[in-house]
């Protein structure tokens, strides 16, 4: 979403599953959507890092069996 008005933006990132995947499979998708995140440059630092400590701990959940 984003607002003209306001210095802030927000940005939704999906990330989509085959039906019946593994939770393994997902962590490794995950995995390398994190890759491609932490080599993009065009976002904000601070917003890279938001994202990128969500997507590790939605790995390191998945890796655990939850």
């Amino acid at each position: 979403d984003n607002n003209k008005d306001d210095k802030n933006q927000t940005t939704r990132i999906m990330a989509c599953a085959k039906p019946g995947e593994s939770k393994a499979a997902l962590a490794q998708s995950l995995e390398k959507a994190l890759g491609r995140i932490e080599g993009e440059d065009a976002m904000t630092p601070e917003a890279k890092a938001q994202i990128v400590a969500q997507l590790r701990a939605k790995i390191a959940e998945l890796r655990a069996g939850k």
